[in-house]
């Protein structure tokens, strides 16, 4: 699973990568290539993403250009499927196919 949500500690009966406002380099980073993000994702065995949407759209989403900011929306809608949401906090489950993100 890989949390974004700030920096606050959790604990949970799962293997977790945790990005938080200050340590979230490696996700902005690997947005700049799909396809690139999704074999991080499935290379470190990371099949869901929990985070605060508004967090997100507060503060990672401005410090991006916005080709980042247009892959990680395409990300969101084309690779993950929405599992659970509780006000502002959505957990996705990434679908990992074969297929690559056409960018």
């Amino acid at each position: 699973m890989l949390l974004d949500m700030g920096s606050i500690g959790y604990y949970l009966d799962i293997p977790v990568f945790q990005e938080a406002i200050f340590e979230d380099y490696t996700f902005k980073n690997k947005l700049k290539d799909l396809n690139c993000l999704q074999n991080f994702l499935q290379q470190n065995g990371i099949t869901h993403i929990l985070t605060d949407m508004a967090f997100v759209k507060k503060y990672l989403l401005p410090t991006l250009d916005k080709e980042k900011v247009s892959n990680f929306q395409k990300f969101i809608h084309t690779k993950t499927t929405l599992i659970a949401r509780y006000h502002n906090w959505y957990l996705f489950q990434i679908n990992f196919g074969t297929d690559t993100l056409k960018v």
